[in-house]
């Protein structure tokens, strides 16, 4: 699976550890996350919501789990790009 990458096997370990631990919509967010982290330093949830394209009501929720599993932690309270209010923009760990 991870042939062509040269990863540590205590890295690559840990990846395995964590799928089983989320479901379908977790692994979107995460992924998503990670995207726009390429981008930028940190998102919100509704920028987060934006980017997918899904109902803030969809992501939320996710966001919480995913921060209940330490996966996810907060980064700092910034002005959305969406709702040009204070928010909470967050990582993945």
């Amino acid at each position: 699976m991870f042939k062509d990458f040269e990863v540590q096997e205590t890295s690559l370990e840990a990846f395995k550890s964590i799928l089983p631990h989320i479901n379908k919509n977790q692994a979107k967010i995460l992924k998503a996350a990670r995207d726009i982290e390429k981008i930028q330093m940190d998102w919100t949830n509704r920028e987060l919501a934006m980017w997918l394209g899904w109902d803030i009501n969809r992501v939320t929720p996710r966001v919480k789990e995913l921060r209940e599993k330490r996966m996810i932690t907060e980064n700092q309270r910034r002005q959305c790009a969406v709702t040009k209010n204070s928010a909470i923009a967050w990582r993945v760990k």
